[in-house]
């Protein structure tokens, strides 16, 4: 199964129903509960599907998720520009 089709697994939607309910339906950055909420992985593992990633999902709103992708983006760019 690859990576896009994961999302659509019955166990992912179970992971993602499980953070959600963690975070009382609130975003873990800015404490957000109106904007629609995204389970944002923090890392991947190669070769482990994504629901048994627990230790790396956080609740995110969607502008934390957005202003988070655009951080880690800094970060590889960064990170290139030293080697």
């Amino acid at each position: 199964m690859d990576y896009k089709e994961q999302y659509k697994d019955p166990r992912w939607q179970k992971r993602r129903l499980k953070e959600l309910e963690r975070t009382d339906y609130t975003c873990e950055v800015c404490g957000d509960k109106e904007q629609i909420l995204h389970v944002h992985h923090g890392s991947y593992l190669k070769g482990l599907d994504i629901w048994a990633e627990e230790y790396s999902l956080y609740v995110l709103c969607k502008d934390c998720h957005e202003t988070a992708h655009e951080l880690m983006e800094e970060i590889k760019e960064s990170i290139g520009r030293i080697h």
